[in-house]
């Protein structure tokens, strides 16, 4: 009678476990196919900087011919007519870009506060004590720091420090870490930050200067009250906010270029004369001319990202397509649903998985594989027990263990359970290769009983099939079967 076997089932663990253990066949891959897709990332950019140098050659013949800059506006109708409306969107937010672009570099290269080295900053801080009879010191200290903070003593300093307002109100700022009300009185602290410690001092003696010139038209206004400078001190110090605020300024100046550089790169002729046009490049086509050739094709790090991640996809396909249709039995097969044929068990002798062996290797986790290896052994006297529990009540007096293949593993294990039903008094026979070997088959014959003793691995199902086949049409007993891994 032929033995058909059950469609099996896929297990994930063994499956990771599978594709890990070609980690290095799958990163040899990766790095492949990062290769290969960084050199077609690369030639595709080195192809849009080439026509970008011939569009802005012809553009620039074009524009020649123009005229003069009267004409402009009747060239501008001209390549428009040309446009859709969504291709005139996309050119104008092009050039808003780099008009936005342009503005960043121009505030990065004169702001002060950008100059400012932020672990070595000149800083004066004011301390300020406000006091009142009526109880009123909070309200009058929140208006002096709205006062000294204001447009109006930004525009004083200025004056007094020689600079622009805009520069001073980026360098004056309320300290609000020493700030606070306590027993009728409230004190307040104004910060002055600037790379030259004269210029700090300057403007710190034109905040004093102010506070004090303030004083009586808030006496005026606001009451009687005590207003003085408590406290002056001058020194260098760090600042990482400094740093935030300059980097995160530099972050976006980088993010704009990569941005415009794209968007040109993707802008059709009739756009690129359009954006050209609107950046006055007729009058400025030395400009034009160094600006294009200084574009240099870049190596894409999206195209070499993504094929790392589809070389890992393509390498994993031939160990899933291996695992889930291979013919060798593994681990985690179930003979009762694959053959119908009751499985005692498996008997491990590999104290981890692949996964595990790494953990190990790298001092990680030897308490969890310490349990897995009392688990391992757990589980293997379950099944030596479950086989000494079922001779015992058959009242059995000689077993025979069969397998094809029989390796060190699965002796070991034959070894075990002969130890085991030894104690009952039980005989037990070893037959290897009972497919092929004469005498095992004639040995096989005389049996009564049997239990298959397979290695994951080792034995494929085609052997499997052929063992039942041959036991059924003998006529023997099927006790049941282990795995061994």
């Amino acid at each position: 009678m032929y033995i058909e076997m059950e469609p099996k089932e896929i297990s994930i663990k063994e499956l990771m476990n599978e594709i890990l253990s070609k980690w290095r066949y799958i990163a040899f891959a990766m790095i492949v196919f990062a290769v290969i897709f960084g050199i077609i990332g690369y030639g595709k950019s080195y192809i849009a900087v080439k026509n970008q140098q011939e569009n802005e050659e012809q553009i620039e013949k074009q524009l020649t011919e123009l005229g003069e800059m009267s004409n402009k506006e009747s060239a501008i109708r001209e390549v428009k007519e040309k446009l859709s409306d969504e291709e005139i969107i996309v050119t104008e937010n092009t050039f808003n870009l780099d008009k936005q672009l342009q503005a960043l570099q121009e505030y990065q290269n004169q702001s002060e506060y950008m100059k400012i080295d932020s672990f070595n900053i000149a800083e004066s801080e004011l301390l300020f004590w406000v006091s009142a009879d009526d109880d009123n010191s909070y309200s009058i200290g929140k208006a002096y720091e709205t006062i000294l903070t204001g447009l109006g003593a930004m525009e004083f300093i200025a004056q007094n420090s020689d600079m622009t307002t805009d520069a001073v109100s980026e360098l004056i700022e309320l300290d609000t870490n020493n700030n606070g009300y306590h027993k009728g009185d409230y004190s307040f602290a104004i910060r002055v930050l600037h790379y030259d410690m004269e210029k700090c001092q300057t403007m710190a003696e034109a905040v004093l200067e102010y506070a004090n010139q303030m004083y009586p038209i808030m006496v005026e206004s606001s009451g009687q009250h005590e207003f003085k400078l408590m406290n002056q001190a001058s020194s260098i110090v760090e600042d990482m906010n400094v740093l935030k605020e300059q980097k995160n300024i530099q972050d976006t100046i980088n993010n704009y270029r990569t941005a415009l550089a794209g968007y040109i790169r993707d802008l059709t002729e009739d756009q690129r004369e359009y954006y050209n046009l609107l950046a006055d490049k007729m009058e400025e086509k030395a400009e034009t001319v160094t600006d294009v050739s200084a574009i240099q094709p870049q190596i894409s790090v999206k195209y070499i990202f993504l094929g790392a991640i589809l070389g890992a996809f393509i390498s994993v396909i031939p160990i899933f397509a291996s695992y889930a249709f291979g013919e060798k039995l593994c681990a985690h097969d179930d003979f009762q649903s694959l053959f119908q044929v009751y499985q005692f068990g498996i008997i491990s002798y590999n104290n981890s998985g692949k996964i595990d062996k790494t953990i190990g290797k790298l001092h990680i986790g030897h308490k969890k594989k310490k349990h897995q290896q009392d688990i391992i052994s757990q589980k293997r006297d379950v099944v030596l027990n479950s086989i000494k529990t079922v001779a015992v009540r058959r009242d059995l007096k000689r077993i025979y263990l069969i397998g094809c293949n029989i390796n060190e593993s699965v002796k070991k294990a034959c070894g075990e359970i002969q130890e085991i039903l030894l104690t009952e008094k039980i005989e037990t026979v070893i037959l290897d290769d009972v497919l092929y070997n004469a005498d095992s088959i004639n040995e096989l014959q005389t049996a009564s009983n049997v239990i298959l003793i397979e290695s994951a691995g080792v034995n494929t199902y085609r052997e499997i099939e052929r063992q039942l086949q041959m036991i059924r049409k003998l006529g023997i007993e099927i006790l049941g079967a282990v795995i061994v891994e």
